[in-house]
This record gives structure tokens, C-alpha cells and sequence, in this order.
């Protein structure tokens, strides 16, 4: 494990990380006055700076990392770093409104602001296995909890714990690794799977064809969500791509069509979930043959055929399919909860309220 070491530091002294996979290269080349400026612009930061404002605490303190023990690689992407000591780790949104003036107005007496922080040094690990730890710092504190990514650099940063994982550990199984990863960053196995199955998909399809637009990538969904809908691309149970020798002309160029159909796909259906249960239902009608499934996907695709579109066949949704819709609006509803807000606190009796239920609920069908 790397070593954690408190000690007290001036904010000066410690420069934001550009490349802090939750923002996903956008503020590579940029200087630090640019990425605090946007940060200082987003409401997240807004509402954790009016917090910031009645007083500083720090029970969760920022992570940092000396510069001077970065890699060559890593140097050669931040050229703006001259004067500073520490970059961040886990803490970037707080960096950003300890740097702002409406906080340095209030708790800078003239010689900056020093603050407690917890210093990553690698001591006696391999540096692989310390950047390994690093990521997960930041997945454990910001992936899975309090503050939600977006989709698209979380999944990055869980695909790369993976990848890390795997050199780390060659002989851990991908469900190990799973495992891992979910008991480190507080998410689940599915959210983790999710994660790692999304960004193998479309590394897979750039291989070969077109990389996915972003606006693309929750349609992916449809080719991710069951053994039988990814064995049609060639991804097995195993987090591998292993194509039938029968049919494996077919699934290759199904992977090479994802950007076209998913595409076609956008331009017809309101979301990702409703081309997930369309593909899903022709997998089901064509059980599973790759070359059906293209024709059908093809004859979607063509105007003049007629009485083929993306729109599912209505049928009532079962039972299982709506508590499986209220559930992902619970979910999405607490996960945006503005827990930084002045007012978040008056619902601890309800959330813990929830919490119960969840815990009463997980009981009964772990015995059931």
C-alpha cells in the first residue's frame, strides 16, 4: 500500500491536475488560471464554495502528490507546474475554491492559505502498484460516492483500474478483479462490470471502424446487457473477445456496423434503453444467429422496407421490467442529491429512512 503522511501545506504551493481522469482531457494544455476559471463556473463547485465560505473543515482532507516524483511521461503533459510543489490527487473541486479570490478575501492573511493535507509517497511498492493506488484514491472518493462523474470518465477510470489490476495481478480472474475494484471504490459489481464491458465495446469497435461520437456511447448498452447479446459481438462471460469459428465472419461485421446502426439508431429512438430492448428482442427472435440479425438490422436500417423500425413491438411491460424503471429513477434521483447544499442535512431522517428500507430489503432476499 502507498503511504499516507499529513502534514500542513500552502495552497500555493499545491497546482490542480489537468489531467485528473474525471475531466476526461478537457483541460490538457490549458494554464492553471484557465481550469481553476472553469471549475469556479460549474454549480457543483458553487454550492461547495458557499459551504467553504461559513468555515473551513477538514475531516476528508485533499490527497496530493509531489511533482518531482511524477513520471517523465506525465511531466511532458503539464508544462505549466513551474513554482508549484504538490499536485492534486482527490480534491480538485476544493483546490479550485481555495485558489478562488472570494476565499482567499476571507482566509489568506498575507502569506497564502496553509491547509492539512495528505501526502501519497510510494515507499517500498513498485511504482505501477503506487499508481495503481492512486486511482484508486480517486475512484474510491469520487467514482462510486459522494460526488458522481459523468458516465463516460467514469467508466474510463474504472476500465483503467482494471487494466491496471490486470498487470498488477496477472494471475487474478477479470471476476476478481471485479471484485476488487467494487470493494475499493464502494460501487457495485454491476457498476463495475458495466464500466468495464462499455469501454471494451468501443475500444474494440476503434479498432476497426469509427470511434464512438460521446453522445454515442450509452447505446452501447444494447451489446453489453446479456451473455447472449454480447456473444453476437464475440465478448464472453470472461471480459474477452472470442469469436465462434462458424460465425465469426458475421459478428466482425456487426462490430464494424455499431457506429452506423447506433448512429441510425440515435436518429430514431429518444434514448440508449429503448434501442437496448429493441436489439435485445431481435437477438430473441433470430435466436442468436448473427447473420439473421444483420438482415433484420440492415432491413431496419433501409427506408424502403417497409414495417421495420426500431420501435419495439408493444407488449405491457412486466412487472419485473417496472420495478426494474422505478428502481433506475430512485437511483438517478439520489445520486444527483445536492449533498453540499446548506439545507442537505434537514434530510438525514428520510435518507436513513431509505437506508433502512434498502438494508431490510437486502436481508430478506439474501434468505429468500
Amino acid at each position: 500500500m502507498l503511504e499516507l503522511s499529513m502534514e500542513f501545506v500552502n495552497v500555493n504551493s499545491i497546482m490542480l491536475d489537468p489531467l485528473n481522469p474525471r475531466f476526461v482531457g478537457e483541460n490538457e494544455g490549458k494554464s492553471q488560471a484557465e481550469i481553476i476559471n472553469m471549475m469556479l463556473n460549474k454549480q457543483a463547485t458553487k454550492e461547495l464554495m458557499n459551504s467553504m465560505r461559513l468555515g473551513l473543515q477538514w475531516v476528508n482532507r485533499i490527497v496530493v502528490r509531489k511533482i518531482c516524483e511524477l513520471s517523465e511521461e506525465y511531466l511532458q503533459k503539464i508544462p505549466d507546474r513551474d513554482g508549484f510543489e504538490y499536485v492534486v490527487v482527490e480534491g480538485n473541486t476544493r483546490m479550485a475554491c481555495l485558489k478562488s479570490e472570494t476565499l482567499r478575501s476571507i482566509y489568506d492573511t498575507g502569506n497564502g492559505i496553509t491547509i492539512p493535507v495528505l501526502v501519497a509517497e510510494k515507499g517500498e511498492i513498485e511504482r505501477e502498484e503506487f499508481e495503481n493506488e492512486i486511482q484508486i484514491i480517486q475512484a474510491r472518493a469520487n467514482v462510486m460516492i459522494v460526488k458522481q462523474w459523468e458516465d463516460i470518465p467514469k467508466f474510463k477510470h474504472i476500465y483503467n483500474m482494471y487494466l491496471s489490476e490486470k498487470r498488477v495481478h496477472p494471475l487474478y480472474t477479470p471476476a476478481a478483479i471485479v471484485d476488487q475494484i467494487k470493494n475499493t471504490t464502494g460501487g457495485t459489481k454491476t457498476e463495475v462490470r458495466t464500466a468495464i464491458l462499455r469501454c471494451m465495446i468501443v475500444n474494440k469497435i476503434a479498432e476497426d471502424s469509427d470511434c464512438l461520437e460521446d453522445k454515442y456511447w450509452p447505446f452501447v448498452e444494447a451489446f453489453e446487457s446479456n451473455s447472449k447479446t454480447r456473444k453476437t459481438i464475440g465478448l464472453n462471460d470472461n471480459l474477452e473477445f472470442v469469436f465462434d469459428s462458424e460465425t465469426e465472419e458475421y459478428q466482425k461485421e456487426l462490430l464494424n456496423m455499431i457506429p452506423e446502426i447506433i448512429e441510425d439508431a440515435f436518429n430514431h429512438l429518444p434514448n440508449g434503453k429503448q434501442f437496448r430492448d429493441k436489439y435485445k428482442e431481435i437477438v430473441k427472435a433470430c435466436d442468436g444467429d448473427v447473420e439473421l440479425i444483420l438482415d433484420e438490422i440492415r432491413d431496419i436500417m433501409n427506408p424502403e422496407v417497409e414495417n421495420k423500425t426500431w420501435v419495439r413491438t408493444q407488449n405491457e411491460p412486466s412487472t419485473e421490467q417496472k420495478w426494474n424503471d422505478n428502481l433506475d429513477n430512485i437511483l438517478i434521483t439520489l445520486q444527483e442529491y445536492p449533498v453540499m447544499t446548506n439545507w442537505a442535512r434537514n434530510h438525514i431522517d428520510i435518507i436513513t429512512s431509505i437506508k433502512n428500507t434498502a438494508n431490510r430489503l437486502l436481508t430478506a432476499l439474501e434468505n429468500n
